[in-house]
């Protein structure tokens, strides 16, 4: 079984994966997946931000969370 460690550093998107992120909320931890994956664009293609949905959440450059967890796609 592989070993993942959260990071506190947002990381560079190069590859589809999953993401996990981490937000503190009072004293307990709230966590969201979402996939980075390719998207088709007008003009090529990018990494989105994905829900479990497989809809757009937004930009990567607007992604902020205090801890980051990525693994690759099942």
């Amino acid at each position: 079984m592989k070993h993942y460690t959260w990071s506190i550093q947002k990381p560079l998107f190069t590859e589809e994966c999953l993401l996990i992120t981490a937000h503190l909320s009072g004293k307990y931890w709230e966590y969201t997946v979402y996939q980075i994956a390719r998207v088709n664009g007008e003009q090529g293609w990018y990494m989105g931000w994905l829900t479990g949905d497989g809809e757009e959440y937004g930009d990567l450059a607007d992604l902020r969370s205090q801890k980051y967890l990525t693994m690759p796609l099942l």
